[in-house]
């Protein structure tokens, strides 16, 4: 699939931190430790429909 013509949302170390706590393992995470992952973290971009992890089928 082409998504060259697709604009990305703009990543914030806010977005960031807003969307981690939107994870079920992050939800326990503290302040601190959520400032840390997103003030570490690398920037990577993916598009709708793309897999970053893929899982072999049997």
């Amino acid at each position: 699939m082409d998504y060259s013509d697709e604009k990305a949302v703009p990543a914030t170390r806010e977005r960031l931190h807003i969307e981690l706590r939107r994870l079920e393992w992050a939800r326990e995470l503290s302040e601190d430790t959520l400032t840390a992952i997103t003030t570490t973290a690398d920037w990577v971009e993916f598009y709708s429909g793309e897999l970053p992890i893929e899982v072999e089928s049997g």
